[in-house]
C-alpha cells in the first residue's frame, strides 16, 4: 500500500487518510476522494493531503476485515458487515464462547496489520451480543496475509458458540438440628436464579439430614429421575474428602473426581459423578448471588460441555474472583 503526500491533481480515486473540516466541508478519514471532493478542496486553498493507495496486490481494509471474520467464524457465531476497517462477530445464541486460544495468537502474529480480539474463553454471550472483532490497522493490508488467515482456519475455525440446553437439574440440600428452613430456602432461590439465567431450572429437589448415610439414600433416589447433574447443597462446607458430602457420594456408588478448586471464591467446590452423571459438592459462597467459582462448572455443563478435573486445575489463571471484585471496587 502507498502512503503518504499527494498533490490534489494526482488525488483523486486515493482514500484520504487524515479527517479535514475546511470551510464547513467535513471530509471523514476512510473516504475515497471524488473529483467533486478535490474540487472543493482546492477552493478552499488546500494544495496536499496524506492520503492511502492500495496496489495491485492489496485488500480494501472492509474486504480484509469481513474475510478474517467470516473465517474464523464456527457453529453459531454471526458476521456482522464490516465498516472503516473493522468486522464485529455475535453470538448467534445464547451461551458460552469457545475460542481456540492457539489459532487467535497464530492469526495475530501473521501481519500487525491484521489484529483480533476476543471476550475470554468460556463467557457467557446472549444471541447477537458481540463477541469478537477483527480490526484492519491500515486502509488495506496485503492479499497474501488474508489468503494465509483463511488457508489456517479453513478447517479449524477459532470461535464457536456452546448453547445452552435444556437440562434435567436436582438438588439436595442437608440440614442440621436448629437450622433455619429460611436458609434452605434462600439457597434454593439464588440457585434457582443461577439456572433461570442459564435457560434452565430445577428438576428435582428434596431436602435430607447432614448425615451420610440418609444423603448416600438420597442420591440414590434423586437418580432415580433421570437427571443430568445432580447438586448437594451440605449444611456445612466441605472440608476434607472422607466429610459427609463426598462420603455420601461413594457411599451411593458415585465417587469423587476432586475436592477443591483454585477459585476464590469457590475453593471448596467438590466434583463428582455417578454413572457418569456430574454430580456437585456446592461451596458455601453460593449461597450469594455473587459469581464465584461454582457459576464456571455449571455453566459449562449446562451448555453440554464436560468438566474433568484437569479444566478445574486450570482455572486458577483468572480465578481469584474477589481480589477482582475488590479492585474494581465491586466488593465494597
Amino acid at each position: 500500500m502507498i502512503f503518504g503526500e499527494r498533490r490534489l491533481a494526482d488525488a483523486e480515486g486515493t482514500v484520504l487518510a487524515h479527517s479535514l473540516t475546511v470551510k464547513g466541508h467535513s471530509f471523514r478519514k476512510g473516504a475515497v476522494l471524488s473529483a467533486d471532493d478535490l474540487a472543493l478542496l482546492r477552493a478552499a486553498g488546500v494544495e496536499e493531503v496524506t492520503v492511502a493507495e492500495l496496489e495491485a496486490q492489496d485488500v480494501g481494509e472492509d474486504e480484509a476485515a469481513e474475510r478474517v471474520a467470516k473465517a474464523l467464524a464456527g457453529s453459531d457465531i454471526v458476521v456482522r458487515r464490516a465498516a472503516r476497517g473493522r468486522c464485529d462477530l455475535e453470538a448467534g445464541a445464547h451461551g458460552l464462547l469457545k475460542v481456540d486460544e492457539v489459532m487467535i495468537n497464530t492469526a495475530n502474529g501473521l501481519d500487525e496489520a491484521i489484529t483480533i480480539a476476543t471476550l475470554s474463553p468460556f463467557s457467557v454471550a446472549r444471541k447477537g451480543a458481540a463477541v469478537a472483532t477483527v480490526k484492519i490497522i491500515p486502509y488495506g493490508v496485503a492479499a497474501a496475509s488474508v489468503e494465509q488467515i483463511e488457508a489456517r482456519l479453513a478447517d479449524r475455525p477459532a470461535l464457536s458458540m456452546a448453547r445452552f440446553g435444556s437440562k434435567r437439574v436436582g438438588l439436595i440440600s442437608t440440614t442440621t438440628p436448629g437450622m433455619k428452613t429460611s436458609l434452605i430456602e434462600k439457597t434454593r432461590s439464588i440457585l434457582g436464579d443461577r439456572l433461570g439465567r442459564l435457560d434452565n431450572r430445577f428438576a428435582y429437589d428434596t431436602v435430607c439430614r447432614h448425615y451420610a448415610p440418609e444423603l448416600a439414600a438420597a442420591i440414590a433416589d434423586a437418580f432415580a429421575h433421570n437427571l443430568d447433574i445432580l447438586l448437594l447443597m451440605g449444611a456445612a462446607a466441605i472440608s476434607d474428602r472422607r466429610d459427609v458430602v463426598p462420603e455420601a457420594l461413594v457411599e451411593a456408588g458415585g465417587q469423587v473426581l476432586r475436592l477443591g478448586m483454585p477459585v476464590e471464591p469457590g475453593n471448596l467446590l467438590m466434583l463428582g459423578e455417578w454413572s457418569g452423571c456430574p454430580v456437585i459438592g456446592l461451596p458455601g459462597c453460593v449461597r450469594s448471588p455473587a459469581r464465584n467459582g461454582f457459576d464456571w462448572v455449571l455453566e459449562r455443563l449446562i451448555a453440554g460441555l464436560s468438566v474433568t478435573s484437569d479444566d478445574i486445575r486450570c482455572m486458577g489463571v483468572g480465578g481469584y474472583l474477589k481480589g477482582y471484585m475488590e479492585t474494581e471496587g465491586a466488593d465494597k
